[in-house]
């Protein structure tokens, strides 16, 4: 016989996971929507190159705004993994920021710099 609180345990845990979901998405969109509204632009550099444990590869970078060190990275949708390796590691790159929060970040692989 089930105990009421594992019959209330799937639809718990599938709720809390549909949550979850609707938070990152809205979270995704409000920083791309930031960045829309007060967008500076600066140089950004990689200085690591990576991949986790299910093969997703990342580069990881770093930028200047007023004279502070902000650090990221981003996933490669773009270049995978034959395409990118640590010879790109010191390339510079365009990334876009909020001007309100330079923490709000995206770099822009379509445009490199010198």
């Amino acid at each position: 016989m089930k105990s009421k609180q594992s019959n209330w345990t799937i639809p718990l845990l599938v709720t809390a996971a549909i949550i979850l979901s609707i938070c990152t998405y809205k979270a995704g969109n409000d920083e791309k929507e930031e960045l829309k509204k007060y967008p500076g632009e600066t140089i950004g550099i990689i200085y690591k190159y990576g991949s986790d444990a299910k093969g997703h590869s990342h580069v990881d970078y770093y930028y200047l705004v007023d004279g502070k060190k902000y650090k990221d990275f981003s996933m490669l949708k773009k270049f995978g993994d034959s395409q990118f390796d640590t010879s790109h590691i010191g390339e510079k790159y365009t990334v876009i920021y909020s001007t309100r929060n330079p923490k709000i970040n995206q770099i822009d692989f379509d445009r490199p710099q010198e």
